[in-house]
């Protein structure tokens, strides 16, 4: 008798377990016991909560460390989307990508001219300058137009991308899931599944999205912070701190980075 309370009784081809008086016959269990939830799903196809229909109870927790599971899953990203750009949809799926980052990285320099702005239309209002306010409203017009032309248009060359590269992606995975009849030959050794074309679309579709959206926001995020450190650096310049006869090279990038961990940690500490 196991740990859950089935009863393994050796004899033929598969393992047979026995649960309150039933045998239940497992071919090729490699855990040497079957959970009851699983029969039950087996038997009903109802999962067992906070498990998915087919849940793998075999499968041993992933105790890599978090490097190596990024790389792995970085690795694993990369093998799967990187045939669309090698296919012969290439050079329009690499311009639309190129045009995306480009946008991207046009957003993040006006988000750095806004910053510039806010320095000047301030001190405008402080020295009480009519003239550089005005013009300061009209650069501010500027820069808004600018930053919604470009976020529509990322939008749409985004939107666009995904549906080409969805397009060819669903195209070769219903290929390789049609080809040999494989779908007959699953059906037959009982592992045929619900549905396999919408399941192939909705997740080359969630994929994709998941993808662009993370790529974008990590790129934007890597840029913006690179600009803001050379922001504060030289800003700590301009104004100089000494702290005890020492001066201090950059306190204001320092002083963020302080902050940023400190308010990280103090977030983490409370959500826990």
């Amino acid at each position: 008798v196991n740990p859950a309370g089935f009863i393994r009784r050796s004899g033929g081809a598969a393992p047979i377990f026995v649960k309150s008086g039933h045998a239940h016959r497992v071919g090729g269990d490699p855990c040497g016991l079957v959970p009851a939830a699983f029969l039950r799903q087996q038997q009903t196809g109802a999962p067992e909560p906070n498990r998915g229909i087919g849940y793998d109870y075999c499968r041993q927790p992933d105790r890599s460390p978090p490097v190596r599971g990024m790389l792995s899953t970085l690795a694993t990203v990369w093998r799967i989307a990187s045939p669309y750009f090698s296919s012969e949809d290439r050079w329009a799926g690499r311009i639309l990508l190129a045009a995306v980052v480009a946008i991207e990285l046009s957003i993040v320099g006006l988000t750095v001219l806004y910053n510039s702005w806010n320095n000047a239309f301030y001190n405008a209002l402080q020295e009480r300058n009519w003239n550089v306010f005005v013009y300061q409203l009209g650069y501010f017009c500027v820069i808004a137009a600018a930053f919604v032309a470009l976020a529509v248009y990322q939008l749409y060359l985004n939107q666009w991308l995904q549906i080409r590269w969805r397009r060819w992606l669903t195209r070769v995975y219903l290929g390789d899931w049609l080809e040999h009849s494989v779908q007959y030959r699953m059906q037959l050794q009982g592992d045929d599944a619900d549905n396999p074309d919408q399941r192939i679309s909705e997740d080359i579709r969630s994929f994709i999205e998941l993808t662009l959206t993370i790529g974008l926001q990590v790129l934007n995020s890597t840029v913006t912070l690179i600009s803001f450190m050379v922001i504060l650096w030289s800003l700590s310049q301009a104004a100089p701190l000494s702290l005890f006869g020492v001066n201090i090279p950059g306190y204001l990038l320092w002083a963020a980075f302080v902050y940023a961990v400190f308010g990280t940690a103090l977030t983490h500490l409370i959500g826990r």
